[in-house]
Order: C-alpha cells, then sequence, then structure tokens
C-alpha cells in the first residue's frame, strides 16, 4: 500500500509539472502574440495589475493580517527582482525565438544554485555543481556567444532569468519568518508604481482586444 501511495503522488507530481508547463507555454505564446501590438514594458504593468486584482480576492478574509511585515525592505527588493525578471523575459518573448527564449529562462534554477552558495552559506556537493556546470554549458549552446551576435533579446532573457533567480532567493530567505500570503502580496503590489512609471514611457490607447488579453495573461501567470 504505501508503494502505491508513493507511486501515485509521483503520477500526481508528474501531472502536476506537465500542466504546469503546458500553462507556461500557452502564456509565453500569448506574451508573444501581445508584443505584436503592444510593448513588452507596458504589458508587464497590465500583467501585473491584472495579477493584484485576481489575488485580491484571497486576502479579504484575512483582513489587515498579512500587512504584518517588520522585513518591508526585503519584500520590496523581492517585488523589485521580480519587476526585473518579467521586464526581461517579456522583452525576450518580443524578440527572440520562443525556443531559445525559454531555454535560457529555464538556467533560473542554476544562477539561484549558485547564489544559495554565495549568498545565503548553502552547501555545493560535487554532485551539484556538476549539475550546475553542465546545465551552464548547455546555456551557452543556446546562447552561442562567439558563434552569433549576442542579440539584445538574449541579453534581456539572461537578465529575465537572474532576476527570477534572485526573487526565489529573496523568497527563501523571507519564508524563514513571514507567512505565505504576505510574501504574495508584497510581492505582486509593491513594484505597481515602478512599473506604471515604466509603462508611462510606451503607453498607448487600449483596445478591448488588448485588454482581454492582458487580463488572461495576468490570470494566467498570477
Amino acid at each position: 500500500m504505501l508503494k502505491i501511495a508513493r507511486a501515485s503522488r509521483t503520477v500526481q507530481a508528474a501531472l502536476l509539472m506537465i500542466c504546469a508547463s503546458a500553462t507556461i507555454s500557452v502564456l509565453w505564446a500569448l506574451l508573444r502574440w501581445g508584443a505584436e501590438t503592444m510593448h513588452p514594458i507596458y504589458m508587464v504593468f497590465w500583467r501585473s495589475l491584472f495579477g493584484a486584482i485576481v489575488l485580491a480576492p484571497l486576502f479579504v478574509r484575512s483582513g489587515l493580517a498579512p500587512l504584518r511585515t517588520r522585513r518591508l525592505p526585503l519584500h520590496f527588493l523581492r517585488s523589485l527582482c521580480s519587476l526585473v525578471a518579467m521586464v526581461g523575459i517579456f522583452y525576450a518573448i518580443a524578440h527572440v525565438p520562443l525556443a531559445q527564449g525559454m531555454a535560457i529562462n529555464y538556467s533560473a534554477p542554476l544562477f539561484a544554485t549558485l547564489g544559495a552558495a554565495l549568498l545565503l552559506g548553502e552547501t555545493l556537493h560535487r554532485r551539484r555543481i556538476a549539475a550546475v556546470a553542465i546545465g551552464f554549458l548547455g546555456m551557452l549552446g543556446v546562447v552561442r556567444p562567439g558563434l552569433q551576435e549576442l542579440h539584445v533579446g538574449v541579453l534581456a532573457a539572461l537578465m529575465g532569468a537572474m532576476g527570477m533567480a534572485a526573487a526565489l532567493l529573496c523568497v527563501k530567505k523571507l519564508s524563514a519568518t513571514e507567512a505565505t500570503q504576505t510574501i504574495i502580496l508584497y510581492g505582486n503590489t509593491l513594484c505597481l508604481p515602478v512599473a506604471f512609471g515604466l509603462a508611462l514611457m510606451y503607453w498607448q490607447p487600449m483596445t478591448w482586444h488588448n485588454l482581454a488579453l492582458l487580463a488572461v495573461i495576468g490570470t494566467v501567470s498570477s
């Protein structure tokens, strides 16, 4: 019975990972579609706004409890890193092939592993070092520096991956003392004014088509 239960949990985990991967693929396709008529930074703001709106009902019952924190600077840093990640990823989606952009974006765990060792004091064993080294070699194979011009979209994808890794490290640090609701709340709201300020430089009239597309993107990615 125990083996069956473990196998069942493994299958469930695998199915969840498949669903997550499929969702991300659909999200990236929607972002590429939206980038045909909207600037990536403009899309980042609306994605963040709709994401905050979608998550708002989750905090209605909790009242002001999720707002209580003594680590507001770290929450802001986490939110800023997430914003940098979104700007990099959205820009990359608009300017490089999706397969290349996704491959570079998946290097975020590699940067997070190095960051955890350098900043959080985590130990890197030989197997993990080897895995990280192989991962970086694979990423270099995708980027191919020296064999082709280093496109700004590739640099944006790398920026997005590093921003995501930094956000993950902040979450790991925050999770030691902060509630999950608090981390989610501040992570999705603190940098909205910054995103709005950046979006103003690329503001454009909103169409119903773009509004619906941005609402779907914000909902799916929340």
